[in-house]
């Protein structure tokens, strides 16, 4: 009798992880799954956001950069990152992003980061990111 000649299982496991491989890049670069699986993060809660300290890192480097600007105008200082970058954080810890979670500014209460610059002998803070300048 003669003994039948086959592939061995590692060759086959190895072709199967391959061709999943090359379907995920195909598809991640066409981008369908890339919105595919935004959709179930949105679906599924919405993630855990960014850690407190981290936006706190950031918003008080952007006041560093706004301080050190020796031509730093109202309209930079409302265009700057500091003024106009938002951030979604989970304050209360529970894994979940709720809807006074996002959006949040390093100017507000929650994050608590405020960035004093004095413009033309005018002192400027993080109030001053949504009223009109004059």
């Amino acid at each position: 009798m003669a003994k039948a000649q086959g592939l061995p299982l590692s060759f086959i496991v190895l072709a199967a992880i391959s061709v999943l491989v090359l379907i995920l890049i195909v598809a991640f670069t066409v981008g369908g799954a890339g919105s595919f699986f935004k959709q179930i993060t949105i679906v599924g809660g919405g993630g855990k956001g960014e850690e407190l300290s981290a936006v706190q890192t950031a918003c008080t480097a952007n006041c560093q950069k706004l301080q050190a600007d020796p031509t730093l105008t109202i309209e930079k200082f409302q265009g700057s990152d500091y003024c106009k970058k938002t951030s979604a954080v989970d304050l209360n810890k529970d894994g979940k992003i709720d809807r006074n979670e996002t959006g949040l500014h390093c100017w507000d209460d929650k994050i608590n980061i405020d960035c004093t610059v004095e413009i033309a002998e005018e002192t400027i803070t993080g109030k001053n990111c949504t009223t009109k300048s004059t």
